[in-house]
């Protein structure tokens, strides 16, 4: 979080706190103290703004999952970005995947070949299952001139006292204006993710919607976004998650409420 201790407090009054959703999972998760030293926390309403669902904890990665996840997101980037029609990437996966691994190992060493494996477990299940995720437009040549993309996008919402700041995975367009957002997730047991991690997806999405919202005037309308879950081992299977409006809405409202309230 990005916030300025000025010496004035009329001028201090007038600086935005900057707000990323790592910072905001602070907020629900960690100490409120380790976040800011405002007053104005000590009225925070922790049962309000967790909501009707609980937001797990999730336990610290190993080195391998943390590095198998941050390589797994920078092959589907890679792949996403691609001109190329699935068949070719397809045929390619293997270096798609190596040159994932490389970027995201320590130091640049060569990536470790049970981190290797299992990338190219999980990016082989996604390119299978990209009709089902939505996706398959995205991979066809014929498609790309009408459905924009837009891969680790920046965003942000903006209020006289708060800034919200997020990046999400993808984020497609159509014709029509209407968007859809993605969040792509890696997790050991995929049921247990979708039955314990589900107010924290419901709430980064709305996070990142919120953001696209008051970023971009050129849509229309948004479609319910999507987690797209791929498992880490096991069978590495591929579930998506499709997050009702309603719920988005309730989500953003809460969201705006409390940080209201936080950052007056």
């Amino acid at each position: 979080m990005n916030y300025k201790r000025l010496s004035s407090p009329e001028t201090a009054a007038a600086v935005a706190v900057k707000l990323s959703y790592s910072d905001y999972k602070k907020l629900v998760e960690g100490p409120f103290s380790a976040v800011t030293a405002r007053p104005s926390f000590s009225a925070f309403d922790l049962a309000s703004f967790l909501g009707d669902k609980k937001i797990g904890v999730a336990p610290r990665p190993s080195a391998t999952e943390s590095e198998t996840g941050t390589a797994f997101h920078r092959a589907v980037e890679l792949a996403l970005s691609s001109s190329l029609p699935l068949p070719q990437i397809i045929g390619r996966s293997k270096h798609i995947c190596l040159a994932a691994c490389r970027s995201a190992a320590p130091s640049a060493v060569f990536p470790r070949a049970e981190v290797l494996r299992r990338v190219e477990k999980m990016f082989a299940g996604f390119l299978e299952n990209a009709e089902m995720c939505g996706l398959m437009e995205l991979f066809n040549s014929g498609g790309r001139g009408a459905l924009r993309k837009y891969c680790e996008l920046e965003m942000r919402y903006e209020t006289e006292n708060f800034i919200l700041e997020g990046v999400c995975d993808l984020m497609t367009v159509g014709p029509d204006g209407a968007a859809t957002i993605y969040d792509f997730k890696t997790a050991a047991d995929l049921k247990v993710a979708a039955r314990d991690r589900m107010g924290e997806y419901e709430r980064q999405l709305a996070f990142y919607q919120l953001c696209a919202r008051r970023r971009f005037s050129g849509i229309a309308s948004f479609n319910d976004p999507v987690v797209v879950l791929i498992q880490s081992g096991g069978v590495f299977e591929v579930k998506t998650l499709r997050l009702p409006a309603e719920t988005i809405e309730k989500k953003q409202a809460e969201i705006i409420r409390q940080c209201g309230e936080l950052f007056k």
